[in-house]
């Protein structure tokens, strides 16, 4: 299973910031995440986790070792 992971970046003043390298990291070892290119001009990028192993994920976000606030559920189905 393979599911997309969008990612938008903005600044305080809630602007979209582009050229940004965001890393998805999921809380369980088994799933394989595809990283996200740079943010464009919107400052969104997508990038995709795969899993073989039925459950919940959630998928937290960073920019330079730092946590965005926000996470994804994704539930693998058998």
């Amino acid at each position: 299973t393979i599911s997309e992971i969008m990612v938008e970046v903005r600044d305080i003043n809630n602007n979209p910031v582009p050229g940004v390298v965001v890393k998805l990291i999921s809380d369980r070892q088994d799933d394989l995440i595809k990283q996200p290119a740079k943010t464009n001009s919107q400052g969104t990028s997508i990038g995709h986790i795969t899993s073989a192993k039925p459950g919940k994920a959630v998928i937290t976000a960073s920019i330079r070792d730092k946590t965005l606030r926000d996470s994804a559920e994704v539930i693998f189905k058998q």
